[in-house]
């Protein structure tokens, strides 16, 4: 019974730290998140915006250029914290977040067809802080 006891607290403790790690692991997501298969369904030419909308969702932005186009732009960025932000002292010198962006930027005419796009999908980033950040 000892034994087991003792096991049950050793999970238990696993557990904390699991739950611990993944509290702390620093990790955020902003915009609309696009996969190259959504972006494949386009044709340019074809697609109108509102089937665009109707495939991709929402876009984090729609602009509007003097000539009356309109331009539905979707953002995606994912941060993560690295891991040398929770070494007690290192943290200060050494921290930072890896990033990665996907942009994509949709052109439609004033008769609301798809003239032109451009995908940028995977953009690396890498945001320093700590005392060495310049």
């Amino acid at each position: 019974m000892k034994h087991f006891s003792k096991l049950a607290g050793q999970m238990a403790q696993a557990l904390i730290a699991t739950l611990a790690l993944a509290i702390l692991s620093g990790c955020a997501a902003t915009g609309t998140k696009l996969t190259e298969q959504q972006i494949a369904q386009l044709e340019i030419g074809k697609t109108t915006y509102d089937q665009a909308i109707a495939i991709l969702g929402e876009p984090t932005d729609v602009d509007l250029d003097s000539d009356g186009n309109r331009i539905l732009v979707y953002e995606h960025t994912k941060a993560k914290a690295k891991g040398v932000n929770f070494i007690p002292v290192v943290g200060l010198f050494a921290g930072g977040t890896n990033t990665e962006r996907d942009i994509t930027k949709l052109y439609f005419g004033k008769d609301g067809v798809l003239k032109d796009m451009i995908s940028r999908l995977g953009i690396k980033g890498d945001i320093k802080t700590g005392v060495t950040a310049q």
